[in-house]
């Protein structure tokens, strides 16, 4: 159906479109041929009325002729019989209202004079039919990019979707290799402390389905997460690794991407205490501010092995998680404080209940 036909208020705003197109038409017939206004309106609004509805036509037609696949003789004929067509037809409308003027009215009918005047509406007619074609192809042309920029959208959300799952996906199968490694290396050395690591590695992976279908979650579900990988790696590290968090009140209800801490926290393990022979702190600071989250993670690191800060995968797969999700809006920083690494993160701020399934 016709979108104008589809609600009353966009059929109401037409006809009266129609009914002041008749007002000028009276008026131009005053002028022109001194027919009294009332006489021509009598006339003329039922005619346009009429003719409106009947220039909603090639709303039908133009799909099945479209721009550039039909062939312009071919185009131009078939819209102009159908301009003729529909014209003589309005012709011989307007003959039976004018007939039927002064039985239904009571006004003196334009009988007489409608032979006058119509080769003027006979040709007003063909003019607006081809005015009404050339403004439904616009339409057409208007919702058929419409539905090209609607689908170039559709696409670049399923890239970016794509591109998330594929970097979330790298979180997991990384810290699990890692693990593995260093369960493998336990079992000969530590046989308990291999099993242990073991039991915390279930308890995180556990924990990470639960909240893994949601693309971001609170911080207070974040920390638990962090915890349950703090209490693997701690199995491995001893007290070589402590961690130290300063988390405000009103930061812990705020969201971000899940297991976006993660990555980070590895990466200061791997790259920091690693390579320290008495281990160090990590400490971790979340704070809400007016531009968003603020997330501070702080490790020392030996200075020999500067070059490898900041360059895996992990902080890679963060700041592309960013990007997708946030666009600028997101932030990721890096720093050097003299034997200290610190990654700043900023969070676009948006409220619990838009947590996304």
């Amino acid at each position: 159906m016709h979108p104008i036909l589809l609600r009353a208020e966009r059929i109401g705003l037409y006809a009266a479109g129609w009914v002041m197109l008749a007002v000028l038409f009276s008026l131009l017939l005053y002028f022109s041929q001194g027919i009294e206004v009332a006489r021509s309106l009598a006339l003329l609004v039922p005619m346009t009325l009429v003719f409106g509805f009947m220039a909603l036509a090639p709303w039908y037609m133009c799909p099945s002729f479209p721009l550039g696949k039909t062939r312009l003789p071919t185009l131009t004929g078939v819209h102009s019989l159908a301009a003729i067509i529909t014209s003589f037809v309005w012709i011989l409308v307007g003959q039976l209202i004018a007939s039927a003027g002064k039985n239904v009215l009571g006004i003196q009918p334009l009988e007489d004079e409608y032979r006058t005047i119509m080769p003027m509406l006979f040709a007003t007619g063909v003019l607006l039919f081809a005015l009404s074609v050339v403004v439904h192809y616009l339409i057409l042309a208007f919702e058929e990019s419409r539905d090209v920029e609607k689908k170039a959208l559709t696409l670049e959300i399923l890239a970016r979707e794509s591109e998330l799952k594929a970097l979330r996906a790298q979180i997991n199968p990384h810290f699990l290799f890692n693990s593995l490694n260093a369960i493998s290396a336990l079992t000969t050395s530590d046989p308990g402390g291999a099993r242990a690591m073991t039991l915390r590695l279930a308890s995180f992976f556990r924990e990470t389905l639960k909240l893994g279908s949601l693309s971001t979650i609170t911080v207070e579900q974040e920390l638990q997460l962090l915890d349950d990988f703090l209490a693997v790696e701690k199995v491995r590290f001893g007290r070589r690794l402590q961690f130290h968090r300063n988390v405000e009140d009103d930061a812990r209800e705020c969201l971000l991407p899940a297991l976006i801490l993660q990555p980070i926290l590895e990466n200061a393990i791997k790259h920091g205490i690693v390579g320290l022979i008495d281990g160090g702190t990590i400490s971790l600071k979340i704070e809400k501010r007016q531009e968003g989250l603020h997330v501070a993670v702080e490790n020392p690191f030996d200075t020999e092995n500067l070059r490898t800060q900041g360059t895996k995968v992990g902080l890679a797969n963060v700041r592309g998680r960013l990007t997708a999700l946030y666009g600028l809006g997101a932030r990721l920083d890096t720093q050097v404080n003299g034997e200290t690494f610190l990654v700043e993160l900023l969070v676009p701020q948006t409220k619990t209940d838009d947590i996304q399934h």
